[in-house]
């Protein structure tokens, strides 16, 4: 079924149109977004269609998978760069205090390229690297592989207050996430997985910019 852009529910429409009552759908929900996940079983449940998202049935079948790349990640400097790290972290969390939020959790790749002004070729013709990160009031946490990382570059993200931490522990951070966070999301712009590694103490805020 051909997406024709990125805002078509087309797809979503087939599916539930070509199931059968009590036919489920299988989708990662490491890699269903948020928002069309609401979509989806919203669109099946109506038509008695069950959604599970606790699977990966491509890894399954998919010998020789390839891992996640370790392409070095890059600075974004001036002249190149006009607004500096430490500043854009601070507007963000301006912005995150506006909105009542002592968290935000970012999935997006070429959003957590911009605030960090790191450049990466991890996706093809696109200077961004697979990461996520977390920030609060008083911290910033990028959750990248450690050997994409040069050490001149860690070095510079320490000193404006951003600490590295493996890839793979994203979910776990939001899983300790206390009853005293309140954690800004974009339902469009974060997984369902990720989504549901949320600590159950923690009260969410979502926004959609």
């Amino acid at each position: 079924m051909k997406i024709p852009s990125r805002a078509s529910l087309l797809h979503i429409d087939w599916l539930a149109a070509n199931m059968q009552p009590g036919q489920t759908v299988a989708v990662d929900a490491r890699v269903l977004g948020l928002s069309t996940a609401r979509l989806l079983s919203e669109a099946l449940a109506a038509r008695d269609i069950v959604l599970r998202t606790d699977i990966d049935l491509l890894d399954e079948v998919w010998s020789g998978r390839p891992g996640l790349p370790a392409n070095p990640v890059f600075e974004h400097a001036a002249p190149f760069a006009d607004t500096s790290r430490a500043a854009k972290l601070a507007a963000t969390r301006e912005t995150m205090a506006q909105l009542g939020a002592n968290a935000h959790f970012i999935s997006t790749l070429d959003d957590i390229a911009w605030l960090f002004n790191l450049r990466g070729s991890d996706v093809n013709f696109n200077p961004i690297f697979l990461a996520h990160a977390l920030l609060t009031p008083q911290s910033a946490t990028l959750f990248v592989r450690e050997e994409k990382m040069p050490a001149e570059v860690r070095e510079r993200l320490r000193a404006d207050g951003v600490e590295l931490a493996p890839y793979e522990d994203a979910e776990d951070a939001l899983a300790l996430l206390g009853t005293d966070t309140v954690l800004l999301l974009d339902p469009r712009r974060i997984t369902a997985g990720m989504r549901a590694s949320v600590g159950s103490g923690a009260r969410v805020v979502e926004a959609v910019n």
